[in-house]
């Protein structure tokens, strides 16, 4: 399996122009994406933190709740 950091739970933007890119679970900002982080200091190995995110659904199936 691919692993993108950009489907991943513990992945956000941390708005800082030299290190955009963190992970919760592992606690660390980095420049890169943080699984290209993790691979090397895994020696090639994926991450074992990833977990896909939930969906929640888009604003027009929110608002399709309210209708009724």
């Amino acid at each position: 399996m691919t692993i993108a950091c950009h489907k991943c739970n513990h992945y956000y933007v941390t708005w800082e122009p030299y290190f955009p890119h963190g992970c919760r679970a592992m606690n660390f900002k980095c420049k890169r994406l943080p699984i290209n982080e993790v691979r090397m200091a895994m020696r090639g190995k994926d991450c074992l933190a990833f977990e896909v995110k939930k969906h929640r659904g888009t604003y027009r199936d929110q608002g399709a709740m309210y209708k009724r």
